[in-house]
C-alpha cells in the first residue's frame, strides 16, 4: 500500500501505482484521455480525505507546520485585500464606461446577433470587446463555462475563442489568422491521413458538389473536423452532427 510510505505521495508515485493497477486489470483503464485520468484524480481526494484527520501523525504534522504556519497567521483582512488585489485590474475596468444596465443591453445584442442567420461580424466584435472586462470578473467570481456559453454564445465558435484569447493574451498578429496560415500548409496531409471515417465521406461529398471558389473553405473545414482522428481520437466527442439550435 502506497500510505504505508507515505501520506504526501508525488505525482509520480501516484501514476506508478495507477499504471501497474490498470496493467494488472485492463479493464479498469478509462474509456477516455490517457486512461487513468479517473483514477488519479480519485487516489489524490482519497489521500487528502485520510490525512483530514490525523492529527497525530508525525509526518501530517511535520507538513502542516511547514506549509500551515503562513496561512495560520493571515489575518481576514489580509485575505480580503489579496483578493480585491487579483480582481483589481477587472474591476478597474468594469467601472470605465460600463455598468451591469448597460452590460446586459450588450449581451442582449450579442444575443440577437447570435439569431440571426448572417451575425454582423464588427458588430458582435464590438460588443465583445466592450463586455470583456466584465465577463472577466464573471470569470474570476466562479461562473461555470455551461453558463459562460450561455451569456455569451459568440464564445462557442471559433471566431469568437480565437478573439476572446486576443483580448486576454494581446499580441500583433491574430491568433485566428496566425491558426488560419499554419493550419492550410499542413492541411492536405491532414486529409490524406484520415480513414474512411462516416464524416469523411460527409466532407468528399460536400466538395464534389461545391462551387469551385468554395473549394478552399471545405478543405479547411474538412480538415479541421478529421484532425481528431489522427490523434486517435473519438470524433463524436468533439462533433455532434445533425444539431440545430430551437
Amino acid at each position: 500500500m502506497l500510505s504505508q510510505y507515505t501520506m504526501y505521495p508525488t505525482h509520480s508515485d501516484y501514476i506508478q501505482v495507477i499504471k501497474a493497477l490498470i496493467v494488472k486489470y485492463p479493464f479498469l483503464r478509462d474509456v477516455h484521455g490517457n486512461g487513468y485520468d479517473t483514477w488519479h484524480s480519485q487516489l489524490k481526494r482519497k489521500f487528502k480525505a485520510e490525512r483530514a484527520p490525523l492529527i497525530s501523525n508525525e509526518e501530517v504534522n511535520r507538513v502542516k507546520e511547514k506549509f500551515g504556519r503562513t496561512q495560520k497567521h493571515r489575518t481576514t483582512e489580509e485575505s480580503s485585500n489579496s483578493c480585491l488585489k487579483r480582481l483589481k485590474p477587472s474591476l478597474d475596468s468594469c467601472c470605465v464606461g460600463e455598468d451591469a444596465a448597460s452590460v446586459d443591453a450588450h449581451i442582449k445584442v450579442l444575443n440577437d446577433q447570435h439569431r440571426t442567420l448572417h451575425p454582423d461580424t464588427a458588430l458582435v466584435k464590438d460588443r465583445m470587446t466592450k463586455t470583456f472586462a466584465w465577463r472577466r470578473r464573471e470569470v474570476a467570481e466562479g461562473m461555470c463555462t455551461v453558463d459562460l456559453l450561455k451569456r455569451y454564445p459568440f464564445l462557442g465558435t471559433s471566431a469568437g475563442l480565437c478573439d476572446e484569447v486576443d483580448l486576454m493574451h494581446p499580441c500583433q498578429d491574430n491568433i485566428c489568422c496566425r491558426f488560419s496560415e499554419n493550419f492550410t500548409a499542413v492541411l492536405q496531409n491532414v486529409l490524406q491521413m484520415t480513414k474512411d471515417l462516416p464524416l469523411k465521406k460527409v466532407y468528399m461529398e460536400a466538395r464534389e458538389n461545391a462551387l469551385a471558389e468554395d473549394i478552399t473553405g471545405i478543405d479547411f473545414k474538412g480538415a479541421l473536423l478529421l484532425l481528431p482522428s489522427i490523434f486517435k481520437e473519438k470524433i463524436e466527442d468533439f462533433i455532434i452532427l445533425g444539431e440545430v439550435n430551437a
